[in-house]
């Protein structure tokens, strides 16, 4: 079986229970390292705030996410490693 890069790194789940001035709760998946997670983050989260400034930092070891929105904070999420599942 060949897997790609990406394939190699653990698949995260990253939720927020806001995003912006949208309270509705945000799940998504992504699969790769720290800088991957917050690329996926920024990509998702820049549909839902007006700011043009945004940064994410991603803390693996925490479990936290923070995405920043010029001077305000956009979103704190949790993010935790989905198990793979193993195959028999």
């Amino acid at each position: 079986m060949t897997h790609t890069i990406v394939e190699l790194f653990p698949r995260y789940e990253v939720t927020f229970d806001r995003i912006g001035r949208n309270h509705a709760e945000h799940r998504i998946e992504v699969r790769g390292d720290p800088d991957m997670i917050a690329e996926a983050v920024f990509h998702y989260a820049r549909k839902f705030l007006i700011s043009q400034d945004v940064q994410v930092s991603v803390d693996l070891e925490e479990g936290t996410v923070h995405v920043f929105a010029g001077m305000q904070t956009g979103a704190s999420g949790l993010v935790r490693v989905i198990p793979d599942e193993v195959q028999p």
